[in-house]
């Protein structure tokens, strides 16, 4: 069965519309990239916490947390030496300077269940 959801506040967009070699006929999308509640508006710019995941992710960055008050600050848990690649990533796909700090290993509280990586404040 289809899953249908209506006024979700899940932001997407559609794969392809094609018929599936299974023979489903529903269009497919793609993963779920956010929630409309948690896109976040920094000095004009809109981003999704997903947004910055993907940048981290491609260093091998799993745990990191984002800290919105007067600055953005993307604490991660990595190396020192990849904060100038990072720094850089950041400002030419998102378009902003966020404050940067690796931690050692560890040092970021782990979740069961959904992490919680966006702290408003």
């Amino acid at each position: 069965m289809p899953l249908i959801r209506y006024r979700s506040g899940e932001v997407s967009a559609v794969k392809y519309r094609e018929r599936c070699e299974c023979g489903i006929e529903h269009m497919t999308i793609k993963r779920i990239r956010g929630r409309t509640d948690d896109m976040i508006i920094y000095r004009g710019v809109k981003f999704y916490p997903y947004d910055v995941e993907q940048i981290l992710a491609s260093y091998g960055i799993k745990h990191y947390k984002i800290e919105v008050k007067k600055d953005i600050k993307i604490v991660f848990e990595g190396e020192n030496g990849i904060l100038p690649e990072i720094a850089k990533d950041i400002r030419e796909y998102l378009g902003f300077n966020p404050k940067l700090e690796a931690l050692p290993f560890g040092s970021l509280e782990r979740f069961e269940g959904k992490a919680k990586r966006l702290v408003r404040g």
